[in-house]
């Protein structure tokens, strides 16, 4: 019979692993801060891109409203054909189209100004693209156009309703002198008749 020795050396099993090293984390997987500042720069441009578009169709189509009162307002009741009750309605709405047309001229200024901005201070790891200065430019050709025509229509606006206050104060000046003439008139006629009338009665008392 064999007996194991006591010192023969068993197969042990350790009860705690060896210590693993680290595995590195790659640094594509943590948003740098150039990444997060190019987006925010686009998102900025992206947001005043779209202000600008919607104030540029909102001004649009009220310079169209506006526009046909410096150009067609006699037939329209804005000039010199319409009464003075409407006539001043007409003038009232286009002195609030006018408000309304400079506060969304300057709000379409203020975007473009942001927009220029925007690209004068874009983070160094974003270059200018030249799409971006080819549509600032054409906002600021659109603002530029819309502030000429604008002011353009406000003129002759201003223009037709001193025409039109000037034809009103004339025809009641005439209105007034037809008035008092017309009175004088009657006045002298009943004075002449009644001379008539005097001179009948003398003549009926000389033949009686």
């Amino acid at each position: 019979m064999s007996f194991r020795s006591p010192y023969t050396q068993l197969p042990t099993t350790p009860l705690f692993p060896p210590p693993q090293p680290h595995s590195a984390v790659s640094s594509s997987s943590v948003p740098s801060s150039s990444t997060s500042a190019n987006a925010a720069a686009a998102s900025n441009w992206d947001t005043l891109r779209r202000q600008a578009r919607n104030l540029e169709n909102e001004i649009e189509g009220k310079l169209v409203g506006y526009s046909r009162i410096g150009s067609g307002g006699g037939s329209a009741g804005y000039g010199v054909g319409s009464s003075s009750s409407s006539g001043g309605g007409s003038w009232n709405s286009a002195e609030a189209a006018e408000l309304e047309l400079e506060e969304l001229l300057k709000k379409l200024t203020w975007v473009v100004n942001s927009m220029s901005s925007c690209l004068d201070n874009l983070p160094s790891s974003m270059p200018t693209n030249p799409s971006m200065m080819h549509m600032l430019q054409r906002h600021r050709d659109i603002l530029y156009d819309y502030s000429k025509e604008f002011k353009k229509t406000k003129a002759n606006i201003a223009s037709a309703r001193d025409h039109a206050e000037l034809l009103t104060s004339i025809r009641n000046d005439i209105s007034t002198y037809k008035s008092s003439s017309s009175s004088n008139m009657q006045d002298y006629l009943l004075t002449e008749r009644g001379k008539i009338d005097s001179s009948h009665r003398m003549a009926d008392i000389v033949l009686e």
